[in-house]
């Protein structure tokens, strides 16, 4: 723009110099017309750039290092001629807390509708928020711009890239239907143990009517059946570390995709899990037992944020004692803390999964604890069987 209105007055003096010189009506005249174009230039776009309207369409979701077409629909509504928009485009990743810009340029159209595919690719796995905090259009002759109406702010979401898992656990799993020990605020299906008594409702299993009270109070009262805990799963993942570490971004892809993995392979282990980690001093985790609870899980993994090396992690997860409520616990980490490791194995069977930029074979492993060393760059293509 501003080229445009150097230019613009360059010929507007030079115009009023050979008028000077000359004192030609035709140069008069043309000086004229230089003086009014801009302000019937500016007058059309002031009256035209409110109906221009911009919306997008893009996919939900896709994984890391995938190509996501941003499919922008603009929409002229005016009768009287406009010149070139641009939108200044803000990608949000709510997981990262990290900001990409881009500049998209709209040509005009002679139609009242164009379309502009924007490619954008992620390195980064999480979830996103595309905002438009500016979108101009310009006058025919570049000299002015004017504000386009608010663009709606979109979402999508960028997947890890999960692996396929062979997992072998050292302890049988949590059992769905029989156990020795059960939750107390949880109910499920062992027809051992009754976690409740209560009114009949349409729709439950006849099988769970208690007959012989339901005669005493002369109304249907069904038995709720206890959820067994014998051996309750923890996949905790930790990212408080130094964001300027070399391969930090890679690290913390590795970990969630990891983390991602093998919950996803317990699950089709028909193994109940938790998944969880520490956002400052709240432990956020969900419980996975199916498909649609595992994506839940990765739902939220996407959206809550990670940590940084100023968040204590694992410290406040053992301060606030969380470790006692499960049995076994997978930490999936881009960072060895050993004091912290030998904290959590003085109360559950733990199996550290240590996520690295590059492979190394100087891992030590623990008294009490296992550790699996693994690559980022081979993650995906070597990791088969983990041994839990």
């Amino acid at each position: 723009m501003w080229k445009n209105r150097a230019v613009y007055i360059a010929l507007l003096l030079s115009g009023a110099g050979m008028y000077v010189v000359t004192n030609k009506r035709q140069i008069f005249m043309l000086l004229l017309v230089l003086v009014l174009m801009p302000l019937i230039s500016g007058l059309m776009l002031a009256v035209s750039a409110g109906g221009m309207r911009i919306t997008c369409e893009l996919q939900e979701t896709c994984v890391v290092g995938q190509r996501i077409g941003v499919n922008m629909k603009v929409v002229y509504r005016g009768h009287l001629p406009i010149g070139r928009g641009k939108a200044r485009i803000e990608y949000e990743n709510i997981l990262f807390r990290t900001m990409e810009k881009q500049v998209v340029w709209l040509e005009r159209s002679q139609k009242k509708q164009a379309y502009y595919e924007i490619p954008y690719i992620s390195r980064d796995c999480g979830k996103y928020k595309i905002k438009f905090p500016r979108v101009v259009c310009f006058d025919v002759m570049g000299l002015f711009a004017k504000k386009c109406r608010p663009v709606p702010e979109y979402e999508f979401t960028v997947f890890p890239k999960i692996s396929e898992l062979e997992i072998s656990l050292k302890h049988l799993p949590e059992s769905k239907t029989v156990g020795n020990h059960y939750n107390q605020r949880k109910k499920g299906q062992d027809v051992t143990e009754v976690f409740e008594m209560r009114e009949y409702r349409e729709g439950d299993n006849p099988k769970s009517i208690h007959w012989k009270l339901s005669g005493k109070l002369d109304q249907l009262i069904v038995r709720e059946f206890s959820h067994p805990a014998d051996y309750h799963t923890l996949v905790l993942y930790d990212t408080a570390f130094d964001s300027s570490s070399p391969g930090y971004h890679e690290i913390v892809n590795g970990v969630l995709g990891m983390t991602a993995s093998i919950s996803r392979s317990l699950v089709n282990m028909n193994h109940s899990h938790h998944v969880g980690f520490m956002n400052k001093e709240s432990f956020l985790d969900t419980e996975v037992e199916d498909n649609d609870s595992f994506m839940q899980a990765l739902t939220n993994m996407m959206s809550a944020g990670i940590g940084t090396a100023e968040d204590e992690g694992l410290d406040e997860f053992i301060r606030q004692d969380l470790q006692r409520e499960f049995s076994k616990i997978v930490l999936v980490t881009g960072v060895l803390g050993e004091q912290n490791v030998q904290r959590l194995t003085a109360f559950v069977d733990l199996t550290v999964v240590l996520i690295s930029e590059k492979e190394t074979d100087n891992v030590a492993q623990g008294k009490n604890y296992d550790v699996i060393a693994l690559a980022v760059d081979s993650m995906t293509a070597k990791v088969q069987m983990l041994d839990i």
